[in-house]
């Protein structure tokens, strides 16, 4: 798992493009595992901003930062992904989110945010598990990848639970697909969009041991499966349900689907024009090509003490005149003539956008299954 986690990191952070010295915002941070990977590529000169709902989780990242000897280069803001408002307009030069956008209803206000704090010329790096792949597709009396014929009755009493729970239409885990993450990116205003699904379907399942399978849930808004037996299933159901279904999971005999996306994408050097009704889906083929670019210099006080609900344990001396020239600095020595290659955007026969990118893969993203703390990325 740690290996796929790093594999995850890497690609999230290598979408970002980041340079040293720069500023990233990393949102949802969780534990760190973002934010932390972030910090080396920064470099001495650069910061990090961890934003995330849980104070528990903003409070082990502060400890980790300390321990690293790292919390000078640190801010710790506590604020949802929706409402980023401690965090200056065009003050950052990159933002990432890694399993976050699962966790909030409005996701298009997340773009928009996303799109908000980024300096002209700014990059956003996001990674999010596509549950609605796994909920809506697959073979019929499955129940969590395994084949629950033989006790039908009893697994649709269990589904029901979970569907009343989590609305598959309603439900922000899973009301989702990635034409949604592409369709929000395009109309926050960001350009050279890019998206990358990842699908898996595979006939095996890892063994597990039944204890720890019963006492887990897919995500921590639902209650286990013990749980969810009891709340269903009179005990002698029960007992009929699990000899059944332990035999299945211990041996491994499911199957495994998961699908994840990543969307990176550019907020345009200059003002960007109006775009459509968020209310209509672009219907236009759309190859963007960057012909130049620029890069802003070092922000300046906000970021390490003047930054409204944000904390840290360093003030920086005001910037001279040349780096208070916003847009003017170019400190990653772009060029112009550097171009990079979007997404092509194209109108399926269903009507709904669809992107098409080459590209490498990522691994799967366990945090699409594995219980986690609200918040965390």
């Amino acid at each position: 798992m740690l290996e796929r986690l790093t594999q995850i990191r890497d690609a999230v952070l290598d979408r970002a493009r980041l340079d040293a010295g720069d500023t990233l915002l990393d949102v949802g941070c969780g534990d760190g595992l973002i934010g932390f990977g972030g910090l080396d590529r920064v470099g001495p000169t650069g910061r990090v901003i961890f934003s995330d709902v849980s104070q528990d989780l903003l409070d082990l990242c502060r400890q980790r930062a300390l321990e690293l000897d790292a919390a000078e280069r640190c801010v710790f803001v506590l604020s949802s992904a929706d409402r980023l408002d401690a965090v200056p307009d065009g003050s950052v030069d990159a933002v990432t989110a890694r399993s976050v956008l699962i966790y909030v209803a409005d996701k298009p206000a997340c773009f928009r945010e996303f799109h908000r704090v980024l300096h002209p010329g700014g990059r956003l790096s996001v990674y999010e598990p596509i549950n609605a792949f796994a909920a809506r597709t697959g073979s019929d009396g499955r129940f969590c990848g395994y084949d629950m014929a033989p006790v039908a009755d009893l697994a649709a009493k269990v589904k029901a639970l979970y569907v009343g729970l989590q609305p598959p239409d309603a439900d922000p885990m899973l009301d989702f697909d990635e034409r949604d993450l592409l369709h929000a990116a395009e109309q926050a205003g960001f350009t050279e969009i890019h998206l990358e699904l990842r699908v898996d379907v595979e006939p095996q399942l890892p063994a597990l041991g039944w204890d720890g399978f019963a006492h887990s849930a897919g995500n921590p808004l639902i209650p286990t499966l013990a749980e969810a037996l009891a709340q269903t299933l009179s005990p002698a159901e029960t007992d009929r349900f699990r000899a059944h279904l332990q035999p299945l999971v211990e041996a491994g005999r499911g199957e495994h689907r998961l699908a994840t996306a990543g969307v990176w994408a550019t907020k345009r050097s200059t003002a960007p024009q109006p775009t459509a009704s968020a209310n209509k889906r672009s219907t236009r083929g759309m190859s963007v090509h960057r012909q130049s670019t620029s890069c802003v210099g070092q922000l300046t006080q906000w970021e390490l003490g003047g930054l409204p609900g944000a904390e840290s344990t360093q003030r920086d001396e005001p910037a001279g005149p040349e780096e208070q020239q916003a847009g003017q600095r170019d400190r990653r020595g772009c060029e112009a003539g550097v171009e990079w290659r979007a997404a092509t955007v194209r109108l399926d026969h269903g009507g709904r956008d669809q992107a098409r990118v080459a590209g490498g893969s990522q691994d799967d993203d366990p945090q699409a299954t594995v219980f986690r703390t609200p918040g965390q990325a």
